[in-house]
């Protein structure tokens, strides 16, 4: 205890210290009270502002605009838009998957997701390679679903034009300097990953604002024509020109009725107005009769003719009527250059012809099917069963795609798309960019019998099964979905055209069917078994849509293609086999011959011999083009039947597929691997 004392008596210092640190921390803690209630003060008063200014808000930066592919359905963005509104609305009431959606305010959808989401694929794991035996076993019949097998393509592929012939295309992308000789390898078995871009539609018919005139063969129109509801099973009327729209109550045959409008084709009139409501009606379901003109009419008008009509706009609520995507001048897409099977071309080339490719090159084997041309290529089958494409300016070899099963039948090309059935009857979509591309496939089971048809984002074709049932079937265009399917116990011919919103077809009678659901419109049973490809022409003489088809009896025939009445039919005396229509002339091909009739009588004006001529007439305005399977190529002036130019393709060289002609070029399928070509005059 003493020397605890003596200590803190000892440490004075230590004293000192303890309590200068007592009040240097109270001293500390004091400031810090002040200093946070200041703060506290401050925001009360709204000085958070300056404390917590707004966090800066980043501007968008435009980013560098891509040009975009060059599209010639639509050139304006209102235009666009109200193409993808319309095929979204005809798609839902088909019970199509829709291939896009038009932009929403602040909910745009992404046009790739909705087409994935439609697409569906079966096998993911177990799908084999592509064999004629594997094939079979793999793929779906008959439910829409898409089974998918991966291409073998040569991209950028070819060598010169070599005696021995390329080799066949190999499973992989190469260089053409880098073009192996070795076989190809079987293909792989994995899935492509590709998702199918949103194909492009047509583009629809928006209703002007009030009637327009068209040009008549009378130069005259009245407000309405009196006619009467024909004897048919069912006449339902329409809220709109098709069959996409909703159907009224039936009217009974015999009903009078007035027409007083129609749409740009004739098939559809506009009716007034039974039950006091205005209607649709096809022309075929109605019979014009009874009319007087006025003294004031020319002599020449036809008293009971649809020409006689104002064209009638269609309700904007109605859903819009497609019409066919124009097609280039330089471009043959289709068997006979389109839908109409008009084969006419906007200009043929002019003589000279000389040889257009110098040194192309080859496919792997004969070419087998009929040739068809796009902006950039010309695309043709070979026998070693791939499809092949040549740049149709140098026939060099751009591509390859191996099919595994022949294809005789002619590709069809809508915009970059590319579309094939091979035998067994395999439907393919491609598209062509970059390269070609694997979208989809559909398998039918069945051979095909005719070449593909396009028509409003659908694609048609006939086959035939094993027991010799004949089958028209469509398929959706964008993912190979089957839709409405046309057969019965009669065989159909394999031929077919397509019109506004009909398609012809033999079966074995003449017969014109609805394109949405095959519904019979018209038949005419004195026209049978159809021996060449029917021709639909709009504005003719004697109708404002005719349709030109021959049979097996050997005649020709005029049709009015709305109703099915004959205009006229002549008897050639031989079996025609082509057919092409000019403004005032018929041409018709067919084993050693050629002719042409008066397109507005039927009168044959002339028959000349040839060789056989494969694939029908070619013409434009002036010209005529026959190209025989012995490889003579005949230029004649249309009118007069002068031969301008006339060449034999060298070596004995034989046509294998049908010619198609682009720009100042003919590309011709030989039996000797290449395509050959002419070069003619503008």
């Amino acid at each position: 205890m003493h020397d605890q004392h003596n200590s803190r008596v000892r440490n004075p210092y230590a004293q000192r210290m303890g309590r200068r640190s007592a009040v240097l921390l109270q001293s500390v803690l004091l400031a810090l009270m002040m200093a946070l209630s200041a703060l506290i003060g401050f925001i009360w008063f709204g000085g958070e502002g300056l404390l917590f200014p707004p966090t800066p808000t980043p501007t968008a930066t435009v980013g560098p605009r891509t040009a975009p592919t060059r599209d010639f359905r639509a050139t304006r963005v209102a235009e666009d838009a109200a193409t993808q509104v319309a095929y979204s609305t005809l798609a839902e009431r088909l019970g199509l998957s829709p291939l896009a959606k038009p932009t929403q305010p602040n909910n745009a959808p992404n046009a790739t997701a909705a087409i994935s989401a439609t697409l569906t694929v079966a096998a993911l794991t177990a799908l084999p390679a592509i064999t004629p035996t594997g094939l079979s076993a793999a793929t779906p019949t008959g439910t829409g679903t898409v089974a998918v097998i991966l291409p073998v393509v040569i991209n950028n592929g070819g060598g010169g034009n070599n005696e021995g012939g390329n080799p066949p295309p190999t499973p992989t992308p190469v260089q053409i300097s880098e073009l192996p000789t070795e076989a190809p390898t079987e293909p792989p078995t994995e899935i492509p990953t590709e998702v199918p871009t949103p194909i492009p539609t047509d583009t629809p018919t928006l209703p002007p604002p009030t009637p327009t005139l068209t040009p008549s063969p009378t130069l005259y129109f009245v407000d309405s024509l009196k006619a009467f509801v024909k004897a048919t099973p069912s006449v339902a009327p329409r809220t709109g020109p098709s069959n996409l729209n909703i159907t009224t109550t039936p009217i009974a045959s015999g009903v009078e009725l007035s027409l007083r409008g129609r749409d740009e084709t004739g098939e559809w009139v506009y009716v007034c107005c039974p039950d006091n409501f205005s209607y649709w009606l096809r022309l075929a379901y109605v019979d014009i009769r009874d009319n007087v003109l006025p003294t004031t009419a020319p002599t020449e008008a036809p008293t009971n003719d649809v020409r006689l009509l104002l064209l009638q706009p269609p309700p904007p609520t109605t859903v819009p009527v497609f019409t066919p995507t124009p097609i280039p001048s330089d471009q043959y897409p289709l068997y006979r250059h389109d839908r109409y099977n008009s084969g006419q071309v906007p200009s043929l080339p002019g003589p000279p012809l000389q040889p257009g490719w110098s040194n192309p090159d080859q496919a792997g084997n004969v070419l087998i099917s009929p040739a068809v041309v796009n902006a950039t290529h010309v695309i043709v089958a070979s026998a070693d069963n791939s499809l092949y494409a040549f740049n149709r300016t140098t026939g060099r070899r751009e591509w390859g795609y191996v099919v595994a099963q022949p294809v005789h039948m002619a590709p069809l090309i809508q915009d970059t798309w590319i579309y094939f059935v091979d035998d067994t009857g395999r439907v393919v979509g491609l598209e062509d960019v970059n390269g070609v591309q694997f979208r989809w496939q559909q398998t039918l089971n069945e051979p095909p019998v005719s070449n593909l048809l396009f028509a409003d984002n659908r694609l048609y074709l006939i086959t035939r099964s094993a027991s010799n049932q004949y089958l028209l079937h469509s398929l959706d265009r964008g993912n190979g979905a089957l839709l409405p399917t046309f057969g019965n116990s009669d065989a159909l011919s394999p031929f077919a055209a397509i019109g506004h919103q009909l398609i012809y077809v033999g079966n074995p009678q003449l017969r014109a069917l609805d394109i949405y659901n095959f519904e019979a419109v018209w038949t005419n049973p004195a026209i049978q078994n159809i021996t060449a490809q029917p021709v639909y022409i709009l504005n003719g003489p004697n109708a404002l849509a005719e349709l030109y088809v021959a049979d097996n009896t050997g005649h020709v025939y005029a049709v009015d293609a709305n109703t099915g009445r004959i205009l006229w039919n002549t008897n050639i005396g031989r079996i025609v086999t082509g057919i092409a229509v000019s403004a005032t002339k018929v041409f018709i091909t067919g084993e050693g011959y050629w002719g042409n009739l008066a397109r507005d009588t039927g009168i044959l004006s002339s028959v000349n011999a040839t060789g056989n001529i494969i694939g029908g007439p070619i013409i434009d305005n002036d010209r005529l083009l026959l190209v025989s399977t012995t490889g003579t190529v005949q230029l004649f002036q249309a009118d007069s039947g002068q031969l301008l130019d006339s060449q034999q393709m060298p070596n004995n060289w034989q046509v294998s597929g049908a010619p198609a002609v682009g720009g100042l070029y003919i590309y011709i399928p030989t039996d000797n691997t290449i395509v050959y070509t002419y070069q003619g005059q503008p």
